[in-house]
């Protein structure tokens, strides 16, 4: 879990725009990785810490995608154990119409991404594929880059 959260945090020194975790390493990983004392000292020593997202730091956040990159993260990773998800935004129609997510047996609303404007949570953006597209409705939005969870969820 230590390289994938130092490779992380060489891509970000470099200026890489986006960076995202996507499913197939997810798949591989989520199950392992919590934010342990263990690990916290050993990305303290490697000044690589401060790329990792904490509660703290986002004590409430929204979601923004549905699919299964967005179910796992929310279900499984320490960060979405401690921080609380407001709701789930998506463009799908299909998972609109769905109203919410079911997310370790607690329903979590869905809406359109309209609703971010009367919002300023910030936001996580859990789609790979999609992470551009999304990126740039954000900027047609209005909305501030800065709220934006540029940190690593693990």
């Amino acid at each position: 879990m230590f390289s994938i959260i130092y490779l992380y945090s060489k891509l970000v020194d470099m200026g890489v725009a986006s960076v995202f975790i996507d499913d197939l390493v997810w798949q591989r990983i989520s199950k392992q990785w919590v934010l342990g004392s263990d690990l916290k000292e050993i990305l303290e020593i490697n000044d690589v810490l401060k790329f990792v997202a904490t509660a703290e730091d986002y004590p409430e956040v929204v979601i923004w995608g549905t699919a299964a990159i967005a179910e796992n993260v929310a279900s499984k990773s320490d960060f979405f154990r401690k921080s609380k998800i407001a709701f789930f935004v998506t463009s799908d129609s299909e998972h609109l119409a769905t109203e919410y997510k079911l997310i370790n047996s607690k329903k979590v609303n869905v809406y359109p991404p309209s609703v971010l404007l009367a919002s300023n949570l910030p936001i996580f953006i859990a789609a790979a594929q999609q992470n551009p597209v999304i990126l740039e409705e954000i900027r047609r939005l209005g909305i501030s880059s800065d709220r934006i969870i540029k940190k690593l969820v693990i």
